[in-house]
């Protein structure tokens, strides 16, 4: 701030500078070269050793200098580190290394936006030296007491200087999921949920708020891969009619065989609603008439959408593309009331979508096809298989294929009986 005043024809020029306190926050905890907030094109020009060299015309040749390539051209230098992007702005880096004697220590190192914010250390063997060389490069140790698990005599050794803090769990409790894991280091706890121990060491470098940018990112990502999930709609992606040419493009031509005059049978797999499903495309007269899919139980209700599993109410999904469907219960079994003995059916006099909790049916394609037709759901006699069906049938042109099934079957058997 800058002040003047005027005395007796002098002008007195009166400099007043603010003084300012501020306490220099610490620098975070590194492991070896690596430093917690560094950036990772950083990071990885600090790992660009050890590696080898590799030509996709030669076989890899192994060195040690990525400066000096082999003889000819089209050699690359592949370091050994390997980062992946687990999702949103959150990359993992993964190498290995040793400190002194020890050789079997096995770094993960996670980055959000391009910043080291986690380093997890595994160690297998010279535990007792590591727990040493921590405390005489960090000083004396903060003790952390079990939280939670059975086994009192548990414990772990911590260092915290407000920015980031280091964790040494001689036996490892977690979930081996650093989204779990993370949190507890923050919060200066161990074992706080029970996790099992699998008598291996870690340690843990969490730089605070990057660990926390890291985790919120990955949240908010998964939510949004949930909502997608919840706002897509059932549909089918082959059209019933769809010529068997253009199928078979589309499908990069999967296994079909011509089980009677005109009547193809394809078997592939499709993902719908991020669930992956065994699918049998039926043709007749060159037109897809119709699509059965099937899966077990025990992923009919969870997909994976880019890698988050995420809760999937396909029943609802198809009431919301075709509308309230008609309860079909067991044929002529007024005592079949469990849910496993229903099915969910649609007609809209052109195709019919029929959905079975549990697949039950007998007898070969075509008469579940015909059964389909006449809404002949789990006979008295029949029981479920385990899988959940999902049919969608041109109502004309199954009829074709039943009937050509039907010539096909006959003509077998008037062969039999002339060959006899």
């Amino acid at each position: 701030m800058r002040a003047t005043s005027c005395r007796h024809g002098l002008f007195v020029v009166l400099l007043v500078t603010p003084l300012l306190s501020q306490t220099e926050l610490p620098a975070p905890f590194g492991f070896k070269d690596d430093r917690l907030g560094m950036n990772l094109t950083e990071f990885k020009g600090k790992h660009v050793n050890p590696g080898s060299w590799e030509n996709e015309a030669q076989p890899m040749v192994g060195g040690t200098d990525p400066r000096v390539p082999p003889r000819g051209t089209g050699w690359k230098w592949k370091p050994d580190l390997a980062c992946r992007e687990v999702r949103a702005t959150v990359t993992q880096c993964e190498y290995a290394t040793k400190i002194a004697e020890i050789s079997s220590l096995n770094v993960s190192s996670t980055f959000v936006q391009e910043k080291l914010a986690i380093i997890r250390v595994s160690v297998n063997s010279g535990v007792s030296l590591i727990h040493q060389a921590l405390i005489d490069k960090l000083g004396r140790p903060l003790p952390v007491p079990v939280s939670g698990h059975s086994d009192p005599n548990l414990s772990a050794l911590r260092w915290d200087n407000g920015v980031s803090a280091v964790e040494f769990e001689e036996s490892c409790c977690g979930s081996r999921d650093w989204t779990k894991d993370v949190p507890e280091v923050v919060r200066g706890t161990y074992c706080g949920n029970d996790d099992g121990t699998d008598g291996t060491s870690v340690v843990w470098y969490v730089h605070k708020s990057l660990s926390n940018l890291a985790l919120t990112e990955l949240t908010a990502a998964v939510e949004r891969v949930k909502a997608g999930a919840f706002a897509e709609q059932f549909n089918f992606d082959d059209a019933l009619g769809m010529s068997f040419e253009e199928f078979k493009l589309k499908r990069h031509s999967p296994p079909c065989n011509e089980t009677a005059k005109t009547v193809y049978v394809c078997d592939y797999f499709v993902t719908i609603l991020g669930i992956k499903a065994f699918a049998t495309a039926i043709f007749a007269d060159n037109r897809l008439a119709v699509i059965h899919l099937y899966y077990l139980q025990q992923y009919s209700h969870w997909a994976t959408v880019s890698g988050v599993s995420v809760p999937v109410d396909v029943k609802q999904k198809l009431i919301t593309r075709f509308g309230q469907p008609e309860v079909v219960r067991g044929y002529g079994d007024t005592t079949l009331t469990a849910d496993d003995r229903r099915a969910l059916h649609w007609d809209d006099g052109v195709a019919i979508t029929e959905y079975q909790e549990n697949n039950c049916g007998s007898g070969n394609t075509y008469e579940r096809i015909t059964k389909l037709l006449q809404k002949r759901y789990c006979e008295k006699t029949e029981s479920g298989d385990g899988t959940v069906s999902i049919w969608h049938i041109d109502k004309a042109l199954s009829e074709v294929v039943i009937a050509r099934w039907g010539e096909a079957e006959e003509n077998t058997r008037k062969k039999a009986r002339s060959d006899m």
